[in-house]
């Protein structure tokens, strides 16, 4: 059996930024959570039974128009994947779920000048069986 995990933090504000019609100093840098974090167990028996389950968080994330007020703020969010297979002599057959809990988040924003706002989302669930041979 194999844990893994990472924890990465960060407070991203401008120190001294001036761009002559508009000064950032002390703002919030966008697109640019307080934490990422993640978490995996895994799993292989001496039979060729395997299985991974992961999962990833994210902080909340300010996004701004071209003037850096903010315009949407995303919540945090957590992601959860779930893969279990079986390894055979050159054989690996394999099914697997994305986003388990089908969550639902904001992961890119941008504003045009015209006013114009594009939001992306994250990809919802999925679900798959998959084979590979190695020769």
């Amino acid at each position: 059996m194999e844990l893994s995990g990472a924890l990465g933090l960060i407070d991203a504000k401008y120190d001294d930024y001036d761009t002559g019609t508009a000064v950032y100093d002390g703002k919030r840098i966008e697109n640019t959570p307080k934490y990422t974090a993640n978490l995996g167990i895994a799993y292989v028996s001496e039979r060729g039974i395997y299985g991974r389950l992961d999962a990833y968080a994210r902080g909340k994330t300010n996004y701004f128009d071209g003037a850096n007020n903010s315009m949407v703020t995303a919540d945090g969010a957590i992601i959860s994947n779930l893969k279990i297979g079986y390894k055979i002599k050159d054989w690996d057959i394999y099914g697997y779920l994305k986003n388990i809990t089908d969550e639902e988040y904001i992961d890119s924003f941008r504003s045009s000048s015209a006013g114009m706002q594009i939001v992306g989302f994250n990809e919802p669930r999925t679900f798959g069986i998959g084979f590979r041979y190695t020769f």
